[in-house]
């Protein structure tokens, strides 16, 4: 028999307390149900789903009290007291000095921030022989934002191989198998970029109600029995945003990074995923943070060609198809999105520190956000599309920055005579390697 627990629960609406209260328990299948009255009829509660955010305790007013207390008489008593205590021989003024003012204003000024809502310091500290195994940053303690930022970009483009590109444009049969593949998320994923708006639903159309549960992503409520033991363990508590929008990119990037394993894994997670995952998310990898959607986009495409197995334009479209189809799925597919990445980086002996950092926090965070906050962000995302679309695609096309043409004359080299395909496979060159990334 099971231990007596308490069970608080926390609802964004109001309860009734008029003893129709009641609880019924079915012995046979072990469950007990309980109902209570709502205080206004018919309404709606929201966020029932969000388990981690019914757990949290509602936060208590703090009562004001007065920081110093005044004991009555204590005048003549304290002096006394201290007589006493001087003629003791202690002293009651102790040699005291401040720090190093200028020590201390430079330490607190160049304090490296990183993790979700750069609310860590100091985490690496410990783990410094490891710190290679976990990220790909050289010295995640020291180095500030923008000069991860900058190592980023340079490492990316040293570790960009043209020739692997070409060989994946060539051998393509693997690849177009994973192009081919039916992703897990609703609205299955044209590769045009000009389909992508078309099939994106109308503002304000995003519902909550249940659909038909022909794949765990398109079930709203409904979470496994080990989502459910996730979600409970979860952090509960607020968070006050430093940089909302930093916040959204990190999600966008996460987000692709875990749709390509997806795809190209066809939906079974291995050994490598946590891999993957993490050297194509430049959050994870780098702690990097983003400022636009383009430089996102820009840094999703340049690590999607320059590090995994597969390496073709045609899939990186198709990926961030899918990232699009998440956010438009709404709230719980991504968080069911980001509780898979959980899972691939849980199961790592190194990369399970970057839970700890990033994603332990952004799955407690988004239960947080309302619904209204994933649309708008998803017609950010559609918007910006729209933009890249209106030069035929040239800035997606130019945002790895590699100059292509180097690929297309490969191409032509090879005898391949596809020219023309491989300018619409993102071939075309670009003057400026970082332009599109900042």
């Amino acid at each position: 028999m099971a231990q007596p627990y308490f069970l608080r629960l926390t609802f964004k609406q109001p309860l009734a307390e008029d003893d129709r209260e009641r609880a019924e328990y079915d012995a046979e299948r072990g469950t007990l149900r309980c109902f209570v009255p709502k205080r206004n009829h018919a309404e709606h509660f929201t966020g029932l789903d969000m388990l981690t955010q019914l757990l949290t305790k509602r936060p208590l007013a703090s009562a004001a009290v007065p920081l110093i207390e005044v004991m009555p008489g204590g005048g003549a008593d304290c002096a006394e007291a201290a007589d006493e205590w001087d003629e003791t021989g202690s002293e009651w003024e102790w040699e005291q000095s401040l720090p190093d003012g200028a020590a201390v204003a430079t330490e607190l000024l160049h304090e490296v921030r990183y993790g979700f809502n750069n609310s860590s310091s100091g985490f690496f500290r410990d783990l410094q022989q490891g710190a290679y195994e976990i990220v790909d940053l050289p010295n995640p303690n020291t180095t500030p934002a923008p000069q991860r930022t900058q190592l980023r970009v340079a490492d990316e483009d040293a570790c960009f191989d043209p020739e692997h590109v070409v060989a994946d444009i060539i051998d393509s049969d693997q690849i177009d198998e994973l192009l081919a593949y039916e992703s897990p998320w609703p609205a299955a994923p044209p590769l045009r970029v000009a389909d992508w708006r078309r099939n994106l639903p109308a503002r304000g159309s995003l519902s909550l109600a249940p659909s038909v549960p022909s794949r765990p992503w398109q079930t709203a409520v409904a979470w496994t029995h080990a989502e459910q033991d996730v979600l409970r363990s979860l952090p509960r508590k607020e968070f006050i945003l430093e940089d909302e929008l930093a916040t959204w990119l990190g999600l966008v990037d996460i987000l692709f990074a875990f749709a390509y394993d997806q795809r190209t894994t066809m939906g079974e997670a291995n050994s490598e995923s946590p891999w993957t995952i993490c050297k194509l998310s430049s959050v994870l990898s780098w702690m990097d943070s983003f400022h636009s959607l383009r430089g996102t986009i820009s840094s999703c495409i340049r690590r999607s060609l320059a590090f995994p197995l597969y390496r073709r334009w045609e899939l990186s479209l198709a990926v961030l198809h899918d990232v699009s189809s998440v956010l438009a799925a709404g709230r719980q597919c991504v968080l069911r999105s980001l509780l898979g990445v959980k899972a691939a980086l849980d199961s790592s002996e190194t990369k399970y520190f970057l839970s700890r950092l990033y994603i332990n926090d952004y799955c407690a965070w988004i239960q947080t956000v309302s619904e209204s906050h994933v649309e708008a962000r998803l017609g950010d995302l559609a918007s910006e599309l729209q933009t890249m679309q209106r030069d035929g695609g040239e800035c997606l096309r130019n945002a790895a920055g590699w100059h292509y043409q180097i690929t297309v004359a490969l191409r032509e080299a090879l005898g391949d005579g596809s020219e023309s395909e491989g300018s619409n496979s993102g071939t075309s060159a670009s003057s400026d390697s970082n332009e599109s990334i900042h």
